[in-house]
């Protein structure tokens, strides 16, 4: 779980490590009816880190005990890396996979 002040080089570390769960669980439930978005979204945190300079560089810190809203996010995978940290999130039905249910622990 990161720390709401956590640097955005902690959080795209701990972005990276989620990617290889979240693969690994998209793939178990892989089916020919169903195709997940087929780019990785979270690999924008690594950006983030060559981008945020200061205070900036706290990502999470104004979220506080909000909820965030992951609106047009593909198959929401930032949310659920968020989520996996301990944020609440709101997700729109307007992501690829609305109608999928994934749990990621």
């Amino acid at each position: 779980m990161l720390d709401r002040n956590a640097d955005i080089g902690a959080i795209s570390k701990g972005a990276r490590q989620f990617a290889v769960t979240l693969a690994a669980k998209k793939q178990e439930l892989a089916s020919a009816e169903f195709a997940w978005y087929p780019y990785g979204t979270l690999y924008k945190f690594d950006l983030f880190t060559k981008l945020l300079k200061g205070d900036s560089r706290k990502l999470l810190e104004p979220i506080g005990d909000d909820r965030f809203v992951d609106i047009g996010a593909a198959d929401g995978d930032a949310a659920y890396f968020l989520e996996s940290c301990g944020f609440c999130s709101r997700r729109p039905a307007c992501d690829a996979s609305s109608s999928v249910q994934v749990g990621v622990s």
